[in-house]
């Protein structure tokens, strides 16, 4: 089943939280007006599980629920900061959506 719809926001995926690059990508996000969450992928940092989607879509049929993205987009502060437990998270993500 197709998904419902795509939230207007970007994630923004950080390993600790002290990128240099990360205020950069945050400074540049504001200044456009852009919505977004910063999710920090050490668990020594942030015990949060991360969230792509939702189910709260409804349809014609009350047996079809299809999912909801909750982000537009996905920035990486470095190639490292998804790990390898949440690249394939996010890759399998990135397909359904």
């Amino acid at each position: 089943m197709p998904p419902c719809g795509i939230a207007m926001r970007v994630l923004v995926v950080s390993g600790n939280g002290s990128e240099a690059d990360l205020p950069a990508i945050t400074t540049a996000l504001e200044y456009a007006g852009t919505p977004y969450n910063v999710f920090i992928t050490d668990p020594t940092i942030n015990t949060t599980p991360l969230t792509l989607e939702t189910q709260v879509c409804t349809t014609a049929s009350s047996s079809d629920t299809p999912a909801r993205a909750l982000y537009q987009g996905i920035v990486l502060t470095n190639n490292n900061a998804a790990g390898a437990s949440y690249a394939p998270i996010l890759a399998a993500y990135e397909t359904k959506f």
